[in-house]
């Protein structure tokens, strides 16, 4: 509560100044973060003994391709339906990743490309041989067209990324997670006609979630987060 008080007051008092903002967000969201986590921690913790927990798959595929249908509700637009589309390679270290959400009728397109490097933990196709927590630094790319409102949006972005195994915490905890990151994007505007303001811009990029694994050492495996992702460039 200190924390997000520290934030939130200051934010007030300069008018949510550019000049201030990314780290006044991130010492509030970091508030907010560990306030929420810390009470799911404690629903699960009281939960678990009325269930066996869940464990860490022992080994991912190689390649992983996905295909889904994603609804989106957004007053300002008259897009809401889209065809979902993603695949992910693992490496030892290395996970590459991509993403494209199509909307047919509108022709609104976002594409998200990229790769995270594995810094510490076990590796990606196994992660069995540790305890689910490690520490990536990951990179994207983004491409977003929006053709009936007459511009695109472009950039990338850096980010560190870490998860924790609460089991480490306590026995109480076993079979679930906490996961945070933080990380910085750069993006700019393309669109006809002059530019009367500055069009490249950035903003900061910070996500917490609570979540846990989901299978107990059968085919059915996978996992269920609960998370909170501070960014306003996507759908």
């Amino acid at each position: 509560l200190g924390l997000i008080a520290a934030g939130l007051v200051p934010i007030a008092l300069t008018g949510a100044s550019r000049k201030t903002i990314g780290p006044l967000y991130a010492v509030t969201l970091t508030g907010a973060g560990v306030f929420s986590l810390s009470m799911l921690a404690n629903l699960y913790a009281v939960t678990s003994p009325a269930f066996d927990p869940g464990r860490v798959p022992d080994t991912l595929p190689p390649l992983e391709f996905d295909l889904g249908y994603q609804y989106v509700h957004d007053a300002t637009a008259e897009y809401r339906n889209f065809f979902a589309l993603g695949a992910v390679a693992r490496l030892s270290a290395v996970r590459l990743e991509a993403s494209a959400r199509l909307a047919p009728d509108e022709g609104n397109t976002l594409i998200r490309a990229g790769a995270a490097y594995r810094l510490w933990g076990a590796p990606e196709r196994t992660p069995g041989l540790g305890d689910g927590t490690s520490l990536d630094v990951e990179g994207f790319a983004t491409y977003h067209r929006y053709p009936t409102e007459g511009f695109t949006l472009g950039g990338g972005e850096l980010a560190l990324k870490g998860r924790y195994a609460m089991e480490r915490f306590g026995p109480r905890f076993a079979g679930s997670f906490v996961e945070g990151g933080v990380g910085l994007s750069a993006q700019s505007y393309s669109y006809p006609g002059r530019v009367e303001d500055d069009n490249l811009y950035g903003q900061l990029l910070y996500t917490f979630g609570y979540g846990v694994w989901l299978g107990r050492g059968g085919p059915l495996r996978g996992e269920a987060v609960l998370f909170y992702d501070h960014r306003k460039d996507g759908l």
